[in-house]
């Protein structure tokens, strides 16, 4: 089912617990899934310490970050990283602002109520609704909130994958690690590849690099359903 077909859903978003609700999502979203899972420990929710923006590209400037800030018995949300395509299409930045300051009225408790699923939960939450800020309300937009927590069990950190129409047609690409580089030196033909002189080739970076990309590819093949949900 296309994204444009799904339901929209007025008061909060909907739980993903398995890869297999990610299905009617544009593939980004299952992609980024399956790589937060297959950084995770055993048993584990994955942590912010267990990804970089390298293994974003391309889709770093939709991201947010969240922080959860346990305030006496209540949640709160506060944004600790505000993308750049997300800033240009908001019109402002919005990092180290709580959503009750980061967004327009009418969307803070759908926010609130989204992280707190996530944070309450320990799963991914899908939810559709216009870009919440002013004078932006014309821009359709999308997300998945995914948690995250630095000792494996209690979310302290949101990450948001965000989408339009548009933005959606990107395609996520493993991180490079899980892809042995070519070499960009040109060679003529009928010649073998130029190598500095007194340099060895570089074997071992080339077995490291296929290593890590069977690493990788075991792990898209792993569990397929997050941890703790």
């Amino acid at each position: 089912m296309p994204s444009d077909d799904i339901t929209r859903i007025s008061v909060a978003g909907r739980v993903l617990r398995d890869a297999t609700e990610f299905a009617a999502l544009p593939p980004k979203y299952k992609a980024v899934y399956e790589l937060l899972m297959s950084r995770a420990r055993p048993g584990m929710l994955p942590g912010r310490q267990h990804f970089t923006p390298l293994d974003l590209p391309g889709l770093l400037g939709y991201v947010n970050l969240v922080d959860v800030v346990r305030d006496g018995g209540r949640l709160r949300f506060r944004f600790r990283l505000h993308g750049t395509k997300q800033t240009e299409m908001a019109g402002r930045d919005i990092t180290g602002r709580f959503v009750e300051d980061a967004v327009m009225p009418g969307f803070i408790e759908r926010l609130n109520r989204n992280m707190t699923l996530v944070a309450q939960t320990r799963c991914p939450v899908y939810d559709r609704f216009a870009l919440p800020h002013p004078d932006r309300t014309y821009i359709d937009s999308e997300r998945v909130y995914y948690p995250l927590a630095a000792d494996g069990a209690t979310v302290d950190m949101i990450f948001i994958l965000n989408g339009t129409p548009a933005s959606n047609s990107a395609r996520f690409r493993a991180p490079s690690c899980a892809r042995p580089r070519q070499s960009s030196t040109r060679v003529s033909q009928g010649s073998s590849p130029a190598r500095p002189a007194g340099r060895p080739l570089a074997t071992s970076q080339y077995v490291v690099a296929h290593i890590c990309r069977y690493l990788y590819e075991a792990h898209m093949r792993g569990r397929a359903t997050w941890t703790g949900c």
